[in-house]
């Protein structure tokens, strides 16, 4: 009897504590309550000043420096290199560059520039030789024409009136020998015929006759020949010798000018050969000389770094034991004038960034502390080095002054830019997580009490947290940061859909870094797309319940307790501040 009371009592009070705990779970505030309350917890629609800012990571540098860059032709190694962050004088050693092959490529040369020292005393002796040569064969052959001139000159004026006047002497002798024969003859014949004298002396006499009768024919013949034949014959001959003479000396004269121009080329191109091997070896010793790197004047010495694209500024630093290439950065050396910051911005962002707006910096160094700025430059074309780390990535270059900058910084720090792209004054704005997508056109889904209903919305500028609402909303209604569950979202319009004809996943014209569920930052083609002009939402409206893949489908559903829970937390942790800008870092882009 005892056992069955306290069976009983034990039964009562475990049905009692489980209507309890019923009770309890399904409240308010219970456990079976609170997954639908907080994905059904919106935040409220905040009216006033919004801040549309784009955020990009950059590094500082030295708006005044010096650049030691390598002066070596090639590649070469970095034998030595001074600490980075050290305080050098000027004079001091900062860098060492390995020039070994350069030191042996000297000692070849040294051999090559004497060679040619000696081809050219050679070539400027064989030269002067000929000089000497030429000359000697143009006097000889001037001495010849001479000559030459002086026979022609000896005959007519000596030789000739000399023969001539011989063969007229030899015919007068001729003529009084015969006078005389015929003379004697005729007394030798007067007194033969008286007997007085033999006949053999007659006979004697007729031949003397006979004999200078042939004499002086024979002399009279020679001074015809002579004057006839001999003389012209002659004075030819002393003509032709006098024009072959001359002939003669213009051929010396033009052989020796060939000669002559031959040696010269020689000597002119062994001279040239020498100038080439001696500024072959200035320029290797000028080399060598250039492999130890001074400071030019007082300084910090900050590292160079290499060209790859990824970062502003720049890839890895120089190392000791790394190459480095012709003209490549070794190392600053900042000026006083205070720094600048280097940074990169994504295409995306470039028409919302303008020369002379104002910026906020925050270096990752000096935390809890803000400085002011400037837009100074913006590349107008791409940075050609972001090409080889990212075919598909355009990055502009530009730089952001600081006005109150401090000395504490260092080039090379890491820093965060917000650049002030405008403010909206007394504006209507919500999270971005509370715009979803149905049919192409933007809506929201306001909590009256226990009651949701979906409006659609005109958006405005956003900086990837926050959303100008034009139209549609009021102040301090709450909207939604998740869709109802029960919700189901139209198709959009094929004609209105972006990226038609496209492959599913996120349409054309996301922003890097938005997802295909929704919470990427809608871009100003999102924007007019939502206006009516064409159709879509970030992330091909998935958080309007149908997102663009099976993933989304089961966040769209499913996934109340992410964007009621985390995303509700997120926005309202951040709906404190509602001008931070989108901070679009250049690793995320």
């Amino acid at each position: 009897m005892t056992k069955k009371k306290s069976r009983g009592g034990l039964f009562l009070t475990l049905a009692i504590a489980c209507i309890a705990f019923g009770i309890y779970g399904a409240g308010p505030g219970g456990w079976f309550s609170a997954a639908e309350e907080t994905a059904l917890e919106g935040v409220p629609v905040r009216r006033g000043a919004l801040k549309i800012s784009q955020v990009v990571r950059g590094n500082l540098k030295a708006k005044d420096s010096i650049t030691l860059k390598s002066e070596i032709e090639g590649r070469t190694t970095i034998l030595y290199l001074i600490e980075e962050g050290t305080t050098v004088q000027r004079g001091d050693l900062i860098a060492e560059l390995d020039v070994t092959e350069l030191v042996d490529d000297r000692v070849a040369q040294k051999i090559r520039v004497q060679n040619s020292q000696a081809e050219a005393t050679k070539a400027y002796e064989q030269y002067e030789i000929q000089v000497i040569q030429n000359e000697s064969d143009i006097a000889s052959a001037e001495m010849k024409v001479t000559f030459a001139a002086i026979d022609k000159e000896k005959y007519e004026e000596g030789e000739w009136p000399q023969e001539f006047k011989e063969s007229e002497e030899k015919i007068l002798i001729k003529k009084e020998e015969l006078i005389q024969a015929e003379d004697k003859l005729e007394w030798t014949v007067q007194l033969a015929e008286k007997g007085f004298v033999q006949r053999t002396e007659l006979e004697r006499d007729q031949l003397a006759v006979q004999r200078s009768q042939i004499e002086l024919e024979q002399a009279t013949r020679q001074k015809a020949l002579l004057t006839e034949y001999e003389n012209p014959r002659r004075v030819v001959e002393l003509n032709a010798d006098i024009e072959e003479m001359g002939r003669d000396l213009r051929r010396v004269e033009k052989q020796s000018s060939a000669r002559l121009a031959d040696y010269e080329a020689a000597r002119e191109t062994t001279k040239a050969k020498l100038e080439l091997e001696t500024q072959k070896l200035a320029k290797i010793e000028d080399q060598i000389s250039k492999a130890r790197i001074i400071a030019p004047e007082m300084g910090i010495v900050v590292y160079g770094r290499s060209k790859s694209g990824r970062h502003m500024s720049g890839g890895e630093p120089v190392s000791e034991g790394g190459d480095v290439s012709e003209r490549q950065d070794i190392a600053t050396l900042p000026r006083e004038g205070g720094m600048i910051v280097a940074a990169s911005l994504h295409e995306t962002v470039l028409k919302r960034v303008a020369v002379g707006q104002p910026c906020t910096i925050q270096v990752d160094a000096m935390p809890g502390m803000s400085f002011a700025g400037r837009v100074e430059f913006v590349a107008v074309l791409p940075d050609a080095n972001s090409w080889y780390a990212n075919p598909n990535q355009r990055v502009y270059r530009s730089e952001i002054s600081i006005t109150d900058g401090t000395p504490e910084m260092r080039p090379g720090m890491s820093c965060s830019v917000e650049i002030l792209s405008e403010t909206i004054e007394n504006t209507l704005y919500v999270p971005v997580q509370t715009v979803f997508v149905d049919a192409g056109k933007p809506i929201c889904f306001v909590k009256t009490g226990r009651e949701i209903k979906m409006r659609k919305v005109t958006i405005g500028s956003d900086n990837s947290k926050w959303v100008a609402i034009e139209s549609g909303l009021e102040e301090g209604e709450l909207v939604l940061l998740s869709p109802p569950v029960s919700f189901t979202p139209s198709g959009t319009p094929e004609s209105e859909r972006i990226g038609a004809g496209q492959s599913d996943g996120a349409p054309q014209g996301l922003p890097d870094g938005a997802s295909a569920d929704g919470r990427g930052m809608p871009s100003q083609a999102m924007r007019e797309a939502m206006r009516g002009k064409r159709g879509g939402m970030p992330g091909g409206g998935a958080r309007g319940g149908r997102p663009g893949g099976e993933r989304g489908s089961e966040r769209g559903g499913r996934g109340r307790s992410t964007g009621g829970g985390e995303g509700q937390a997120r926005a309202e942790r951040e709906s404190d501040a509602p001008g931070t800008g989108a901070r679009q870092s250049e690793d995320s882009e």
